[in-house]
């Protein structure tokens, strides 16, 4: 579910922070979300995905933290949970994505 380098958004796409709006410069750098490959700063980035100790934006974070809770709710035997879970990986879509939906 990590995005691979090669699918990230270039750097040079980007002057502010996709999060917070602030604007690039030498003290305030871009960071790379690992989950969407979006570009955000320091702060907005400051997250931690669940299990992968990798850098997230807040949102990515958010999404990973409900498609944790529906695969622990699945393995408990839940069938409402197996369901939206099927549905989360159908198409072979991003989960993040499809739990917005």
């Amino acid at each position: 579910m990590l995005k691979p380098r090669s699918q990230w958004v270039a750097k040079s796409t980007r002057s502010c922070c996709v999060g917070c709006k602030s604007r690039f410069w030498v003290f305030l750098l871009k960071h790379h979300c690992r989950v969407c490959g979006d570009i955000f700063c320091r702060t907005c980035t400051s997250h931690k995905v669940a299990s992968t100790r990798v850098r997230a934006c807040g949102p990515c974070t958010a999404d990973w933290e409900k498609v944790a809770e529906l695969i622990a709710s699945a393995g408990q035997g839940n069938a409402g949970a197996q369901n939206n879970l099927a549905v989360c990986y159908y198409n072979g879509e991003s989960v993040a994505k499809d739990l917005k939906e």
